[in-house]
């Protein structure tokens, strides 16, 4: 622990844009490519799905996959986020080892609990929330799976927020390979669901132990009182902000269970998974995104002109990849749909895409409120949220089916992204390029209505179309002089706190 000390004072206080941002880009780089590996194998299994599975089993999957996305937060009482807020505090002030082993034993202990729990007494429980999933076995191989996925947070905060690449990229290998060759071996020997479910158990299993002995040898378990005060009082409003979350982002999966039957949910699902590679990519960035904003934000005096510039690049590259699966995303339903069983879910791609793309918008308001130490904010800006997608949900939903899930989801996304904004704004102000944004958002608009207008094209006018826009966007952002800012100056007080 002693040896990043070093890092940690050096840090991007005295560093000009052109070295903080090659900085940057270096980490993406790293973390978005290990982060792409852990997710890449719901990607790259997808023409196998879309070949072996009906559209009935699809959804099953679907619903299941809702437990190790909603619960790993919960039980682990969101005290993962803490070691990336105040590890470099502690690192600073020697306390660093011991904090980081009772987060891990307080954090592994209670998930272990939850999780036991919900296996010996949750069956009804399961079946009153997700109506269509048998409990025995695939409720309960679900459970299994959120548990052993949830080792693997502390495990991987601690790797993003000391910037340990080679490591993090190591992980990610062997979760993207074993993931992947064991998901594949299970759909191509004909068992369905339960085999997926049982090698996902597997194979988040053998990651999460491995991270968690690795975890255990950097650690000390002496409690320091008033760390661990303020850590929970920074993660405990986490917990049902996190759960709020959560269920806001898959509520649609939620009201379609009670509504329409598997087969309509496997179609919506399949749109949901294309759309999600808008989502792929701001999961890829948030690694290197989140040390980075926390690090500038507590070490340049300039941080509010230096990190607004940083949002209008990463708001360009977002749109860029949205374009992207918005023109690229059919072509895989209609190469890889047996005899286009899946093909009623293309009318919904454009609505997902769009609802995504706010989505990515989320970070750049919710990393301000981290920053602030405002985590409150979380818990309010996530229940209205909950009750904005709960309203459209009944009103649109039920009536629509899987249209109206989308339309929902658009909504929802929007408006979570305006208050995060917002609210961020107001706790730690950055200043924003308004003009560049409104550009690439208004420009991003249009590019998107007239990709659907012509669906039909072929991949070479898309790929035109994509590059085209790709400069355009370019033009936007671009500025002379914008990598010749001097070096910074160390922050005296960047984050105003309540």
């Amino acid at each position: 622990m002693e040896q990043r000390r070093d890092a940690v004072t050096s840090g991007y206080a005295t560093l000009s844009w052109k070295q903080a941002f090659r900085q940057l880009v270096g980490q993406v780089g790293v973390y978005g490519f290990g982060n792409a590996l852990q997710r890449l194998g719901a990607f790259v299994l997808l023409p196998l799905y879309l070949w072996r599975l009906s559209p009935e089993e699809y959804g099953l999957l679907a619903l299941v996959g809702l437990l190790p996305f909603v619960l790993p937060q919960v039980i682990l009482l969101g005290l993962p986020t803490t070691i990336t807020r105040y590890y470099y505090d502690w690192t600073r002030d020697g306390s660093a080892a011991n904090n980081l082993g009772v987060i891990w034993a307080v954090a592994t202990g209670s998930a272990l609990t939850a999780t036991v729990l919900l296996d010996q007494f949750g069956e009804s429980l399961l079946r009153q929330t997700l109506t269509q999933v048998p409990f025995e076995p695939h409720g309960r191989l679900g459970l299994w799976w959120a548990f052993f996925a949830s080792l693997s947070l502390c495990p991987m905060m601690l790797l993003r927020i000391q910037e340990m690449g080679r490591a993090y990229v190591m992980v990610s290998q062997i979760s993207f390979f074993l993931g992947s060759g064991l998901n594949a071996w299970a759909v191509l020997a004909g068992w369905g669901v339960v085999g997926i479910l049982w090698m996902q158990v597997i194979s988040s299993a053998c990651v999460g132990l491995l991270l968690s002995g690795w975890y255990l040898t950097n650690v000390a378990f002496q409690c320091s009182g008033s760390h661990i005060v303020r850590a929970l009082r920074l993660a405990l409003p986490l917990v049902p902000s996190a759960l709020l979350e959560a269920m806001a982002s898959r509520a649609d999966r939620f009201f379609l269970d009670k509504w329409i039957s598997l087969q309509e949910i496997g179609l919506y699902a399949l749109a949901n998974q294309l759309g999600q590679g808008v989502k792929f990519f701001y999961d890829s960035i948030k690694p290197a995104w989140i040390p980075f904003y926390i690090r500038v934000a507590g070490e340049r005096g300039d941080a509010r002109d230096f990190l607004g510039r940083a949002i209008t690049f990463y708001v360009a590259a977002l749109g860029c990849v949205a374009l992207a699966v918005l023109l690229f995303g059919p072509v895989v339903v209609e190469w890889f749909g047996k005899g286009g069983r899946f093909d009623q879910a293309l009318p919904l791609l454009p609505i997902l895409v769009g609802g995504f793309f706010l989505q990515g918008l989320v970070p750049l308001g919710s990393m301000a409120v981290l920053v602030a130490e405002r985590t409150v904010w979380h818990l309010i800006i996530q229940t209205i949220q909950l009750l904005v997608v709960i309203g459209v949900n009944l009103s649109l939903t039920q009536q629509l089916g899987a249209v109206g899930a989308a339309w929902s989801l658009l909504v929802a996304c929007g408006v979570q992204a305006g208050l995060y904004m917002g609210v961020g704004q107001q706790v730690y102000s950055v200043r924003l390029e308004w003009p560049r944004l409104g550009a690439l958002v208004a420009g991003g608009a249009v590019a998107g209505v007239l990709a659907i207008s012509f669906a039909s094209a072929g991949i070479a006018v898309k790929s035109l179309w994509l590059l085209a826009y790709v400069g355009w966007v370019f033009g936007v952002v671009y500025r002379r002089g914008d990598f010749g800012l001097s070096a910074g100056v160390p922050a005296s007080e960047n984050v105003r706190k309540a």
